[in-house]
């Protein structure tokens, strides 16, 4: 590391030379612009003009066969886009690509936010990323799929309360864009993590970058949770559905508490405040409690009931996935209570 004096030059301005190696390596002259990027640590980074902020590119090269596994075909390409790979090739140089494995191209790449598959020939596929990472704001990634989870909420509870199949089945869907949501939080945060700058951009202090993982994947988790609540709904036959009717003003309460969970996790984002985490944390535990009570009461009314004894562990596998669901969501209030603390030189619980 290389050790530099400060000087003063005029009456209030400091300055260091840079180092003449690093300059004449990038061709600064006199008047030349440069980024400069204050990290988290204390240190100052100065970039030269032809700094990408966006990093470099990525490609990769993936060689199959017709004996490849089309799911792990498909879940390597997923895990390349997580990675930050910009352009994948896919070749089989013994013959056509196979139909099977076609498909899953096509669909992982529609499945994904920002990827286009261009079919070169029969034997060889190329899948390209057109993000551009500074584009793509963390928080906005989040409050997104904090909004998709409320309107699954949503329309699970319009689902039970009309008996229709259409509010429930459009879960599925939401919970497709909240996977397509979450791999791309994912990806941001894996490029952040090698490039601090970009880091800076997204609005992803670099010390965070773990804790936001494991809050992004809980809220994926929660998205699926409710995704199977809703297909154990589709399960059933009208009889059924229009019975759980009857069960709509439970399922009302817990819905309502569920949304006032997601809206203060979209205020705790932009407010790491330790009272805010505390109450999270209290509400989680209230709910939690109050479900396995009406669980509890569920099991008891099945045997009085040959309704109940029929639609009965429907129900109760019903209130299991939002227990889960409730589950998932307590690591972000745990992060959220450390976030808040681990800046503070005292605390006032007075």
């Amino acid at each position: 590391m290389d050790l530099r004096k400060v000087q003063k030059f005029g009456k209030s301005t400091l300055m260091i030379s840079l180092p003449a190696e690093w300059v004449k390596s990038v061709n600064l002259k006199p008047g030349t612009s440069v980024y400069i990027d204050v990290d988290e640590d204390g240190g100052l980074k100065v970039y030269p003009p032809t700094y990408n902020p966006q990093g470099t590119k990525h490609e990769i090269q993936i060689k199959i066969s017709e004996n490849t596994d089309p799911d792990l075909l498909e879940r390597v390409v997923r895990s390349f886009y997580v990675l930050g790979f910009d352009r994948i090739v896919i070749k089989n140089e013994g013959g056509i690509i196979p139909n099977e494995a076609m498909r899953k191209l096509r669909e992982v790449s529609r499945s994904l936010i920002g990827l286009e598959m261009i079919a070169n020939d029969l034997q060889n596929v190329e899948i390209r990323s057109y993000i551009d990472p500074t584009k793509h704001n963390f928080n906005v990634i989040l409050g997104q799929l904090v909004n998709t989870l409320k309107l699954m909420v949503n329309y699970l509870s319009h689902g039970l309360k009309s008996g229709s199949r259409k509010f429930i089945e459009e879960i599925l869907e939401l919970e497709k864009e909240a996977d397509r949501l979450y791999f791309l939080g994912l990806r941001q945060l894996i490029l952040a993590q090698t490039n601090k700058s970009l880091a800076y951009i997204i609005g992803v202090p670099s010390v965070q970058i773990i804790g936001n993982r494991i809050i992004i994947k809980s809220l994926e988790e929660v998205a699926d949770e409710i995704s199977e609540a809703a297909n154990m709904l589709l399960g059933l036959p009208p009889e059924g559905l229009n019975y759980l009717k009857d069960f709509y003003p439970t399922f009302l309460s817990v819905k309502e508490k569920m949304d006032t969970l997601l809206n203060q996790i979209v205020k705790l984002r932009g407010d790491w405040n330790y009272r805010a985490a505390n109450e999270l944390m209290e509400e989680l535990r209230v709910l939690r409690k109050s479900l396995m009570l009406e669980l509890e009461n569920l099991q008891a009314q099945l045997m009085n009931d040959h309704r109940r004894n029929k639609y009965g562990p429907k129900i109760v596998g019903f209130m299991l996935r939002f227990y889960s669901a409730i589950r998932n969501l307590e690591p972000i209030a745990e992060i959220a209570m450390n976030r808040s603390l681990e800046n503070l030189k005292e605390v006032d619980l007075k």
